[in-house]
């Protein structure tokens, strides 16, 4: 069961949306400014997920009060290192909101991220 601790629903200070060039991602991003919602879009290009030093520039990029919408993926997973990719990819994610919390968190998958192997 679903329990709402808001009184009266409220927009969020700001949207940060990883995967934000992806199909999904865009579409979120697309509606939530369409509502007058500040969104902070971010693709590979501005963090990839895979790299070194992914944590540390995504966990620059976050505010205590944001919400964080997670869109990335590799998929269609094709193989098992793809599938360890995807995984790197959360852990990159889990470890930015240790050194940056965020007041919500929104993680979309598929089971296209899981390997058929």
């Amino acid at each position: 069961m679903l329990t709402h601790l808001n009184d009266s629903p409220a927009a969020p200070a700001r949207v940060v949306i990883m995967g934000a060039g992806g199909f999904v991602g865009n579409a979120a991003a697309d509606r939530l400014e369409s509502e007058g919602v500040e969104v902070l879009r971010l693709t590979r290009q501005e963090v990839d997920l895979l790299a070194a030093d992914a944590a540390q520039k995504l966990a620059a990029c976050l505010r205590l009060d944001d919400c964080l919408i997670v869109t990335s993926a590799l998929a269609p997973c094709k193989d098992n290192e793809m599938l360890v990719d995807n995984l790197a990819m959360m852990t990159a994610v889990c470890a930015a909101l240790e050194k940056s919390p965020v007041a919500h968190v929104v993680y979309i998958s598929s089971d296209a991220v899981y390997s058929d192997s």
